[in-house]
């Protein structure tokens, strides 16, 4: 076409007219052909001042080369939308004074079908300079800020796979894998974390549920360090909903927790120290009110019959001063007892209580034992039975265990005590025909001060020492003591001492 065009109907160029884009027709020599409204407003020259004359015309000084050679790139298909500074009266903002960039597009222009030309479509563009220049400068502040901050700061996208677009300084060294590696390879991440771990992540992301943010995790850096994380997320999405990225904010919490779980902890042992000085000091009123008891009735006959005998001996007869006597003497041996059993727990409680052991023949030790107590309810069936023993002791075990029956089983009480030689050793057991020991407290009758209940007939308590001896004396002798359900109904203990003696 080697002369304007006149006829705008032909070009169809009214369909332009009131389009907010600058629309300019070029023919085959790059001589302007038409220019709509926006066109004129924007470089400030009217239709009649630009029809028939070169596009340079338009373009800004100096820039008219760089523009034409851009304009033809466009029309060749090489690139797709360009920016070319046009002329313009209204220069301002970041464009030099007396140009406009504007954002165009170029596409052919076929008359009866051959080409004849171009058509140029476009825009001021200052703005979104303006807005990428400010995007350009809030992202370097972001990303600036991010690398100095504290708090491990991330930008996973998923669109059209997962990969890391960023991670800051303080997530790389919680993880303890460089930024670089992870922007190469984003599989450390997810391979890292367990399989329910993994879930959560997955469920918070894209499930239909509720998101359940932080997610806290423990997590292995590749020198074998285990640390705990707490992550955050928020999602961003598209215009169809559809997540394409999550922003991340992450803290390795590790130190907290193990200051929680020590604070936990000390706690807890705060909380069993007061439960310990509770119970101490409950058992230390219990021990009083039955160590007062235990010595106040034996120390009472003795007053009792003492004074009897100060005062009347001369007028009593001969049986009845012989009978008072050996009351006194047999409540002076429980006081004795009592005495003793005091005396060997402080000493176990200081670790000095020692043994003095020699053989004897178990059997006839319990049978002599028996025999002291003049307790007519006790049967004997014993057997000999040579064991290393410090007799002293073991006589105080079996004085303790008929004691004990007698106490709980009652004073009419069935008890039988037997002794026989066992493949390395000798057996000792005492049972009754009382009411027995409880399954839960078969174990707990051996602990210092601990009492099961009396028989109703017999209204002393006891110091709840007796039974924590006899544990004491036979784990000494490296022996083993038990508590079962008796033949006879009630509690049988079950003791076995080595034949040697422990060093």
């Amino acid at each position: 076409m080697s002369e304007p065009w006149e006829d705008r109907s032909r070009l169809g160029f009214e369909a332009y007219m009131s389009t907010p884009n600058m629309v300019i027709v070029l023919d085959d020599q790059r001589r302007i052909g038409a220019i709509n409204p926006s066109g004129e407003g924007l470089t400030g020259l009217t239709y009649e001042q630009v029809v028939g004359r070169h596009l340079s015309v338009l373009l800004a000084d100096g820039t008219a080369e760089e523009g034409l050679a851009r304009i033809e790139r466009a029309a060749a298909g090489e690139v797709a939308e360009i920016d070319v500074a046009f002329t313009s009266p209204w220069g301002e903002g970041s464009q030099p004074p007396g140009q406009v960039v504007v954002g165009i597009g170029v596409a052919p222009l076929f008359l009866d079908g051959e080409p004849a030309g171009l058509v140029l479509s476009g825009r001021d563009v200052e703005d979104r300079h303006r807005l990428e220049h400010e995007l350009g400068e809030l992202e370097s502040g972001l990303r600036a800020l991010a690398e100095a901050s504290e708090l491990g700061i991330y930008r996973f996208a998923f669109a059209p796979e997962f990969r890391v677009e960023h991670v800051n300084r303080a997530f790389a060294d919680a993880i303890g894998i460089p930024a670089e590696q992870l922007r190469r390879d984003a599989s450390p991440l997810s391979d890292g974390l367990e399989p329910d771990v993994r879930q959560r992540f997955i469920d918070n992301r894209f499930g239909p549920g509720p998101e359940l943010w932080p997610i806290e995790f423990e997590w292995q850096r590749p020198d074998g360090e285990v640390v705990v994380l707490s992550v955050e997320e928020v999602c961003v999405r598209d215009r169809e909903r559809r997540i394409v990225a999550v922003l991340g904010i992450g803290r390795d919490v590790t130190q907290d927790r193990r200051r929680e779980a020590s604070m936990i902890r000390a706690l807890q042992h705060e909380r069993q120290a007061a439960d310990g000085l509770r119970q101490v000091d409950q058992l230390r009123r219990l021990f009083l009110q039955a160590v007062s008891h235990e010595l106040r009735t034996p120390l009472t006959t003795v007053l009792g019959f003492a004074g009897t005998l100060a005062g009347h001996a001369e007028r009593l007869p001969r049986e009845r001063v012989a009978h008072l006597s050996g009351r006194i003497l047999s409540q002076a041996v429980r006081i004795e007892r009592l005495l003793d059993d005091l005396l060997d727990v402080e000493r176990l409680s200081r670790g000095v209580l020692t043994l003095r052991c020699e053989r004897h023949d178990l059997g006839a030790v319990v049978a002599e034992v028996v025999e002291d107590l003049a307790d007519g309810g006790v049967e004997l069936a014993v057997a000999p039975a040579e064991v290393d023993i410090d007799r002293g002791k073991i006589e105080r075990v079996v004085v303790n265990l008929i004691t004990n029956a007698r106490r709980h089983a009652g004073r009419n009480a069935r008890i039988l005590v037997t002794v026989g030689p066992d493949a390395d050793g000798a057996t000792l057991v005492v049972e009754d025909d009382g009411p027995g020991v409880p399954d839960e407290l078969k174990d707990a009758v051996f602990e210092p001060f601990a009492q099961g209940p009396a028989s109703r007939g017999d209204p002393s308590p006891g110091t709840g020492i007796g039974l924590t001896l006899v544990a004491e004396f036979v784990r000494m002798h490296g022996g083993t003591v038990r508590i079962e359900d008796g033949d006879l109904g009630g509690a049988r203990f079950v003791l076995y001492l080595p034949r040697r003696s422990p060093r």
